[in-house]
């Protein structure tokens, strides 16, 4: 039996051999079950054995997650029946205009069930995160331009991310296909940018907050490491970001080139990238 799961479900999810020490999601369990959040459960008799859900964004996007699977149940393709079901209820929601998935590269099993279900790659993106400011051995001459009006800064976004088929990291660890959703005024209000004086360049930041205060930062050129001006910019950030949290972290989501053209004394933390997924609606 599969049926949406609830707050009071959580004593079913306590009771599951899943092999994660410290699960976040056991302490989240009731946020997850409320507002734009929806999970799923897969019953033998009366007992928990695989979990699923997705998260919807910007009233467009819902994006696959929380896959949680029994040990003493795996083998058995639960997990990839789960997660179809899923798919099916997030295509009901007539809102829901693209459905995907985010998964580290080193998840091989999760990669598995994702391609039974037909979803393809979209990209591949590292996070990479730092405790202070960039290096800061880069030529600062040029100074860039604060952009605060709405409507300027949404003519930016859409024509490079939208209108250039991008992906836009909207939070740290979620990235979709650009399109105008992302970037109503309600969202774009709160965010910094700075534009280049001369050159077809601006960066974005933003505040979020997935255990850890981040300042997440966005910029899709490959000269990130080389762009004049660009790290005063970052710096100035960060201090005003350190002002305002005592503890938190820059966050930057790399492409795969570049984090090939990173320089080898600019260092940040790297872990395993996250691929993203989606799969059609129709």
């Amino acid at each position: 039996m599969i049926r949406q799961l609830f707050e009071e479900d959580q004593v079913f999810f306590a009771l599951m051999e899943t092999g994660i020490n410290d699960d976040y999601i056991e302490r989240i369990f009731p946020s997850l079950t409320k507002g734009n959040h929806v999970l799923y459960g897969l019953f033998i008799e009366d007992q928990l054995v695989s979990m699923a859900g997705y998260t919807v964004f910007s009233n467009y996007y819902a994006m696959l997650g929380r896959l949680r699977s029994d040990r003493r149940f795996q083998g058995k393709g639960y997990s990839t029946s789960l997660l179809a079901f899923v798919i099916e209820r997030a295509k009901d929601d007539s809102n829901v205009q693209w459905i995907g998935a985010n998964t580290e590269r080193d998840n091989l099993s999760a990669q598995k069930i994702l391609a039974r279900l037909h979803m393809k790659k979209v990209t591949t993106l590292f996070n990479a995160t730092k405790v202070t400011a960039a290096d800061t051995s880069f030529n600062e001459a040029i100074t860039w331009k604060e952009i605060v009006d709405i409507e300027a800064k949404q003519d930016l976004l859409i024509k490079e991310f939208v209108d250039e088929h991008r992906v836009f990291p909207y939070e740290c660890y979620y990235s979709f296909p650009a399109t105008h959703s992302l970037f109503l005024e309600a969202n774009v209000n709160d965010w910094c940018l700075f534009q280049h004086p001369t050159e077809d360049r601006f960066v974005i930041f933003k505040y979020d907050q997935k255990g850890t205060n981040y300042l997440h930062m966005v910029y899709p050129w490959d000269d990130l490491w080389t762009q004049e001006g660009l790290w005063e910019v970052v710096r100035n950030q960060v201090q005003l970001f350190n002002e305002k949290f005592s503890e938190g972290k820059l966050w930057i989501d790399l492409s795969e080139t570049q984090k090939s053209l990173k320089p080898e004394d600019v260092t940040f933390e790297i872990p395993s990238p996250w691929i993203l997924f989606e799969v059609k609606r129709d």
